[in-house]
């Protein structure tokens, strides 16, 4: 056997040997990253799980108190949709009074004047 095949092989273990620990070293900080990435995801799981249930109680009390004041419940419509789409909507769903035209209206001098 020669001995310059006996280097060689000796220098491609070295080499093999120093890539496979920089990519075992690689991987522990990769995977301590995503380590830390799935930890936070779970943190915001649990507080999104734990805010479910405020808004799911929130709702259960503000039906019950719906409940309890029958006669009130269209204040909380109007309330409601005053809150989500502004004061316009509310007026024209709580079925707002229409003007009366009087009879001098700019409508009816347009037509006496054709």
């Amino acid at each position: 056997m020669d001995i310059s095949n006996l280097i060689h092989a000796d220098i491609f273990f070295f080499i093999t040997s120093i890539a496979v620990v920089v990519f075992t070293i690689l991987l522990i900080f990769v995977l301590v990253y995503v380590l830390r990435v799935v930890r936070a995801v779970a943190h915001i799981a649990e507080r999104v799980k734990v805010e479910s249930e405020q808004v799911i109680d929130d709702l259960s009390d503000l039906r019950e108190k719906i409940k309890d004041s029958g006669s009130h419940v269209s204040g909380v419509g109007k309330w409601l949709l005053t809150l989500i789409f502004g004061k316009v909507a509310s007026g024209v769903f709580s079925g707002a009074k229409k003007r009366k035209k009087s009879k001098g209206t700019s409508a009816d001098a347009t037509e006496e004047t054709e």
